[in-house]
């Protein structure tokens, strides 16, 4: 009784223009064992199938029926079959560290879901420093392309992240949204704002000391060198605003930053 491999073998061996005999010219095999593979009596042993394969330039899967794709996978025809305008991302791809390749990859295997959609939203090209603080003399701001389940209403603009003071809670180049809030600041204890000192723009966590009225301006991270400078009474600062929503900066192997709820 003829089976797949039967099928396949007698098939290469016409597209070879030979007999199914005459094979153990080209390979180790005896007649008698050819004549049991044509009856489908016998299948080839793992070392008489590599032989095949190479002979008839075909794959093991294909010989066996496992696949209908016969000729044997490469990187010279796997990159041939793949148009061209594709070929440089698998090149780009294929230099990236370990690192970069497992944020690929994440992002690939991300599920997005259905309420995830892209806003514009203004944020400005100032930062508000998680660290040593700085202010940009720009107005400017960028329509940044977010990709998060809502914002908040109450949320206007948002500013970048600069420094690493705020870690765990936000990274450099997160974006935090804020919603301005007019100079009184007894109501935000313990909550995440963004002040401006002199020529200085920080985000940190703000603590209210109502004794004797001042405000405490706390970094997250232990090791921030800057925690405890920024302990100030209210008339040496401009309160800009409370941060209601965090978007996270993720880094692509390309160089470019996404935001996003991933």
């Amino acid at each position: 009784m003829e089976n797949i491999f039967t099928q396949r073998l007698i098939l290469l061996c016409q597209e070879k223009n030979i007999t199914p005999q005459q094979l153990r010219h080209y390979i180790s095999v005896k007649s008698a064992t050819i004549t049991q593979w044509t009856k489908g009596q016998l299948l080839p042993n793992c070392s008489t199938l590599q032989e095949l394969s190479k002979f008839f330039n075909c794959s093991i899967d294909y010989l066996l029926g496992l696949t209908d794709i016969e000729d044997i996978i490469t990187s010279k025809n796997l990159k041939t079959n793949i148009p061209k305008e594709y070929q440089h991302i698998i090149e780009r791809y294929k230099s990236l560290s370990v690192h970069d390749k497992e944020i690929v990859d994440h992002i690939f295997s991300m599920k997005q879901e259905d309420t995830t959609k892209i806003y514009l939203f203004p944020v400005f090209y100032q930062s508000a420093a998680a660290g040593i603080g700085r202010l940009s003399e720009t107005d400017d701001y960028n329509m940044e392309e977010l990709q998060i389940m809502n914002i908040p209403k109450e949320a206007k603009f948002g500013m970048y992240i600069e420094g690493h003071s705020m870690e765990t809670t936000m990274y450099e180049h997160d974006i935090v949204l804020i919603d301005p809030v007019q100079n009184d600041p007894s109501n935000l204890d313990d909550k995440i704002v963004v002040a401006r000192f002199g020529d200085e723009l920080i985000c940190k966590r703000l603590s209210v000391n109502e004794n004797n009225q001042t405000y405490d301006f706390n970094s997250e991270n232990s090791l921030d060198k800057d925690k405890g400078r920024y302990d100030q009474k209210q008339s040496n600062f401009t309160l800009v605003g409370k941060v209601v929503k965090i978007i996270h900066a993720h880094k692509t192997g390309f160089g470019n930053i996404t935001y996003g709820e991933y």
